[in-house]
């Protein structure tokens, strides 16, 4: 069945440029194992332009490769004559952008969205809460805004010798603002997920809200934390928690229409339960074991919430520790280990593996490049990218720790997210990087008349780098190591599972 959107008339009154809807793209997009509802098909000859897609989603994919066949820099140049058709090999082509470290303003994540429906990537992951910042409203709970949306001082450079420098860094959307976002979104035929942060990654939350916390174990907390890395600090194993937990799902699930809606789970020390006399009693009535089974607890409750709402748990791979409840969809950061263990357990599971996607860390191993934060990430690296077979797709993660300025996460997404991108389009194994290096530079073009402040090739520009910021350079060896280390415990659990399979 084919349905004509519409079309715009040349001089005469004829259409020099037709869209339409045609359901046969998708099937024979499918019947070949690609996601058929954005298939496409741009024909252009003397006689006019036509865009097809199997919905309206493959009409603005192919909407999208046809102005990519303009020039650049917007000459009146002639388009070439010829056929130009796809379909995506995966559902999920994201980037996951962190609003909760430094703020980024309304006008710049719609600015990114467009960014990334240029790149024909249809999620965007808004990392919304963490330790440092609380980016949204929640019905009941008003101080999270007033007080966990505001910090005083920030952690300057990386490693040993960083500093942390005052200044006061704020900022979170209202609900109003959300819903305009994904108004917007869903006009570019992008998805919002959100996420927030539990019971992890929470002092943000716990300086608004003290009494969530495990508050016989060290001192309180009276504003988010001014530094970066890994917090002890919890929600405490409480009803009130679950209460508060609940309250902040039901915010995102008003306001977004994602499928999904993520809660975190990662980086969750066990240290203040295992400290905490009030969390060993409730441990003990709830008949938990150890302290390591207070973070399966919360997340059977709050995967419980998000699937009453009638969604999808999103959660970070450090849940598969635990037992995962169904209705849970996995964020897979730490490699292959973690990508197979969701695939053997039949959960569902996007990739990020940090080695290839985290775009925070550096792109050589060039003094130059500003705050080393982990290994060198290179853009042939990034094009390296496989997906595990089975698994739904995958993203970019932007951490922005260090990228407190909307020029800092261009120069650290771009042009690296046009190799991801592409693979995550074409699936597969990687192609040699040669063709792609090759097309990368009408793509450059692309991203300057967008005024993108991508890195360039060669090297940052003089005003990208930032000499005297202390930085951690780090190995991809050494960060094996350390990625081996926290697979560790999943590890045992696949393990131990597979010998009582055996038995």
């Amino acid at each position: 069945a084919a349905a004509t959107l519409g079309g715009l008339g040349d001089d005469d009154g004829g259409p020099c440029i037709r869209l339409v809807v045609d359901e046969t793209l998708g099937d024979d997009a499918a019947a070949v194992g690609r996601i058929g509802g954005e298939a496409f098909r741009v024909s252009v000859s003397e006689s006019g332009i036509e865009v097809r897609g199997a919905t309206p989603a493959g009409v603005y994919r192919g909407a999208t490769v046809l102005r990519q066949l303009r020039d650049p820099e917007g000459a009146a140049t002639p388009i070439p004559a010829g056929v130009w058709e796809g379909a995506p090999a995966y559902a999920w082509r994201g980037a996951m952008l962190d609003v909760a470290r430094h703020f980024r303003t309304v006008e710049e994540v719609r600015r990114l969205i467009d960014l990334l429906a240029d790149h024909r990537l249809n999620v965007l992951h808004l990392h919304l809460t963490d330790d440092q910042g609380w980016r949204f409203e929640v019905p009941g709970f008003p101080r999270l805004t007033e007080v966990g949306a505001r910090r005083a001082a920030t952690q300057r450079g990386h490693g040993p010798l960083a500093t942390v420098e005052p200044g006061i860094h704020e900022g979170f959307y209202t609900t109003a603002e959300l819903r305009d976002l994904v108004r917007y979104a869903a006009d570019r035929f992008v998805t919002l997920v959100p996420e927030v942060e539990l019971p992890g990654h929470v002092q943000a939350a716990l300086a608004a809200y003290p009494e969530l916390g495990n508050t016989d174990v060290g001192d309180p907390v009276d504003s988010p934390w001014e530094r970066f890395g890994v917090n002890p600090r919890t929600l405490a194993p409480t009803e009130a928690s679950l209460v508060f937990g609940r309250a902040a799902i039901d915010a995102l699930c008003d306001v977004f229409d994602s499928e999904w809606i993520g809660i975190g789970g990662d980086e969750v020390p066990v240290t203040e339960w295992e400290q905490s006399a009030a969390a060993a009693t409730r441990m003990q009535e709830l008949g938990l074991a150890s302290a390591h089974d207070v973070q399966p607890w919360f997340t059977a409750h709050f995967v419980a919430h998000v699937r009453a709402r009638g969604r999808t748990a999103l959660a970070w791979d450090e849940v598969l520790e635990g037992d995962v409840p169904d209705g849970v969809r996995i964020l897979a950061w730490r490699g292959p280990v973690a990508m197979r263990a969701a695939l053997s357990r039949g959960i569902e599971v996007v990739a990020c593996p940090d080695l290839e996607v985290y775009l925070d860390y550096p792109q050589s191993e060039s003094a130059e490049e500003p705050i080393r934060v982990g290994p060198p990430l290179t853009i042939e690296r990034a094009y390296t990218l496989r997906v595990e077979d089975g698994a739904v797709g995958g993203q970019a993660n932007v951490w922005s720790e260090h990228l407190p300025t909307r020029d800092r996460v261009d120069f650290a997404m771009f042009p690296r997210l046009a190799a991801i991108a592409e693979r995550l389009w074409e699936g597969g194994e990687p192609a040699p990087y040669a063709d792609f290096g090759r097309r990368l530079s009408t793509h450059l073009r692309r991203l300057r008349a967008a005024g993108v402040r991508y890195r360039p090739l060669d090297g940052p520009a003089p005003d990208q780098r930032r000499p005297g910021v202390p930085g951690k350079p780090l190995t991809i060896e050494a960060r094996e190591h350390i990625v081996a280390g926290l697979v560790a415990r999943l590890l045992e659990r696949s393990h131990n599972a597979s010998a009582e399979y055996r038995n």
